[in-house]
Protein backbone atom coordinates (compact mmCIF):
# COMPACT_ATOMS: atom_id res chain seq x y z
CA UNK A 1 0.00 0.00 0.00
CA UNK A 2 1.02 3.30 -1.20
CA UNK A 3 2.50 6.08 1.87
CA UNK A 4 -0.22 8.34 2.17
CA UNK A 5 0.59 12.05 1.46
CA UNK A 6 1.46 14.29 4.34
CA UNK A 7 -1.19 16.93 5.90
CA UNK A 8 1.91 19.35 6.36
CA UNK A 9 4.97 19.73 4.19
CA UNK A 10 7.62 22.27 4.74
CA UNK A 11 10.26 22.12 1.95
CA UNK A 12 13.62 23.84 2.90
CA UNK A 13 12.02 26.95 4.56
CA UNK A 14 13.82 30.09 5.55
CA UNK A 15 11.82 33.11 7.90
CA UNK A 16 13.85 36.32 7.44
CA UNK A 17 13.00 39.06 9.69
CA UNK A 18 14.79 42.44 9.76
CA UNK A 19 17.54 40.78 8.56
CA UNK A 20 17.61 38.11 11.19
CA UNK A 21 17.22 34.30 10.26
CA UNK A 22 14.68 33.09 12.64
CA UNK A 23 13.67 30.00 10.29
CA UNK A 24 16.29 28.71 7.74
CA UNK A 25 16.30 25.18 5.59
CA UNK A 26 13.39 23.75 7.85
CA UNK A 27 11.96 20.55 6.36
CA UNK A 28 9.15 18.71 8.06
CA UNK A 29 6.49 16.04 7.50
CA UNK A 30 3.37 15.73 9.55
CA UNK A 31 1.13 12.77 8.84
CA UNK A 32 -2.66 12.45 8.71
CA UNK A 33 -3.97 11.72 12.43
CA UNK A 34 -0.01 12.62 13.88
CA UNK A 35 -0.24 15.15 17.08
CA UNK A 36 2.99 17.42 17.11
CA UNK A 37 4.39 19.61 20.24
CA UNK A 38 6.86 21.87 19.60
CA UNK A 39 9.39 22.72 22.39
CA UNK A 40 12.33 24.73 22.59
CA UNK A 41 14.21 28.03 24.52
CA UNK A 42 12.62 31.14 24.16
CA UNK A 43 13.41 32.60 20.34
CA UNK A 44 14.08 29.30 18.34
CA UNK A 45 11.31 29.97 16.36
CA UNK A 46 8.23 28.18 17.30
CA UNK A 47 6.01 31.03 16.96
CA UNK A 48 7.63 31.39 13.66
CA UNK A 49 6.89 27.80 12.30
CA UNK A 50 4.03 27.65 13.88
CA UNK A 51 2.61 30.72 12.66
CA UNK A 52 3.66 29.38 8.88
CA UNK A 53 2.30 25.61 9.64
CA UNK A 54 -0.88 26.62 10.10
CA UNK A 55 -1.13 29.20 7.20
CA UNK A 56 -0.86 32.65 8.95
CA UNK A 57 2.96 33.56 7.79
CA UNK A 58 4.40 32.88 4.51
CA UNK A 59 7.98 31.88 5.01
CA UNK A 60 10.91 34.12 3.24
CA UNK A 61 11.79 30.94 1.17
CA UNK A 62 10.50 27.34 0.80
CA UNK A 63 7.33 25.63 0.17
CA UNK A 64 4.48 24.85 2.56
CA UNK A 65 1.75 22.39 1.14
CA UNK A 66 -1.05 21.62 3.66
CA UNK A 67 -3.84 19.03 2.82
CA UNK A 68 -2.34 19.39 -0.76
CA UNK A 69 -2.48 22.89 -1.35
CA UNK A 70 0.45 25.11 -1.53
CA UNK A 71 0.71 28.33 0.50
CA UNK A 72 0.55 30.98 -1.77
CA UNK A 73 -1.06 29.35 -4.51
CA UNK A 74 -4.85 28.80 -3.02
CA UNK A 75 -7.22 30.50 -0.60
CA UNK A 76 -6.01 29.37 2.82
CA UNK A 77 -9.26 30.48 4.83
CA UNK A 78 -11.07 27.07 4.59
CA UNK A 79 -7.81 25.14 4.93
CA UNK A 80 -7.25 27.01 8.76
CA UNK A 81 -10.51 25.77 9.28
CA UNK A 82 -9.23 21.82 9.72
CA UNK A 83 -6.01 23.26 11.60
CA UNK A 84 -5.97 23.26 15.60
CA UNK A 85 -3.21 25.21 16.82
CA UNK A 86 -2.96 26.81 20.30
CA UNK A 87 -0.34 28.83 21.42
CA UNK A 88 -0.15 32.20 23.60
CA UNK A 89 0.92 33.78 21.05
CA UNK A 90 -2.72 33.37 19.22
CA UNK A 91 -4.66 35.15 22.25
CA UNK A 92 -2.10 38.29 21.62
CA UNK A 93 -3.97 38.47 18.10
CA UNK A 94 -7.35 38.17 19.34
CA UNK A 95 -9.15 41.90 20.45
CA UNK A 96 -9.39 41.82 24.12
CA UNK A 97 -13.14 42.98 23.54
CA UNK A 98 -14.30 39.69 22.18
CA UNK A 99 -16.44 37.79 24.31
CA UNK A 100 -15.07 34.01 25.15
CA UNK A 101 -17.93 32.75 23.08
CA UNK A 102 -16.69 34.90 20.12
CA UNK A 103 -13.14 33.60 20.93
CA UNK A 104 -14.28 30.01 20.24
CA UNK A 105 -16.63 30.58 17.79
CA UNK A 106 -14.12 32.30 15.71
CA UNK A 107 -11.83 29.10 16.61
CA UNK A 108 -14.16 27.03 14.74
CA UNK A 109 -14.05 28.67 11.44
CA UNK A 110 -9.61 29.12 12.25
CA UNK A 111 -10.23 32.96 12.24
CA UNK A 112 -9.51 36.17 14.10
CA UNK A 113 -12.57 37.88 13.93
CA UNK A 114 -16.29 37.05 14.06
CA UNK A 115 -17.15 39.37 11.12
CA UNK A 116 -14.74 37.47 8.98
CA UNK A 117 -17.64 34.03 8.75
CA UNK A 118 -21.32 33.88 9.04
CA UNK A 119 -22.46 31.63 12.36
CA UNK A 120 -25.94 29.58 12.43
CA UNK A 121 -28.05 29.21 15.61
CA UNK A 122 -26.40 25.65 15.42
CA UNK A 123 -22.45 27.22 15.67
CA UNK A 124 -23.62 29.37 18.45
CA UNK A 125 -25.63 26.22 20.18
CA UNK A 126 -22.65 24.17 20.17
CA UNK A 127 -20.57 27.26 21.46
CA UNK A 128 -22.32 27.17 24.66
CA UNK A 129 -22.64 23.67 25.15
CA UNK A 130 -18.59 23.75 24.73
CA UNK A 131 -18.30 27.17 27.13
CA UNK A 132 -20.54 25.40 29.78
CA UNK A 133 -18.08 22.19 29.39
CA UNK A 134 -15.21 24.19 29.69
CA UNK A 135 -16.60 26.40 32.81
CA UNK A 136 -17.53 22.80 34.83
CA UNK A 137 -14.14 21.28 34.54
CA UNK A 138 -12.90 24.72 35.74
CA UNK A 139 -14.80 24.89 38.42
CA UNK A 140 -14.19 21.04 39.20
CA UNK A 141 -10.37 22.19 38.88
CA UNK A 142 -10.98 25.34 41.39
CA UNK A 143 -9.62 27.49 38.57
CA UNK A 144 -12.07 30.89 37.92
CA UNK A 145 -12.83 31.46 34.13
CA UNK A 146 -11.59 35.07 34.27
CA UNK A 147 -8.56 33.69 35.44
CA UNK A 148 -8.01 31.95 32.58
CA UNK A 149 -9.10 34.79 30.25
CA UNK A 150 -7.32 37.14 32.34
CA UNK A 151 -3.71 34.90 31.68
CA UNK A 152 -4.95 34.63 27.91
CA UNK A 153 -4.78 38.28 26.87
CA UNK A 154 -2.19 39.30 29.69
Amino acid sequence: MPTPAPVLSLDDVDLVRDGRALLAGVDWRVGAHERWVVLGPNGAGKTSLLRIASLWEHPTRGTVRVFGETLGRTDVRPLRRRIGVSSPALADRLRPELSVTEVVLTGRRGALEPWWHQYDDRDRARTEVMGQRARERLDALEISWEHVVARLLA
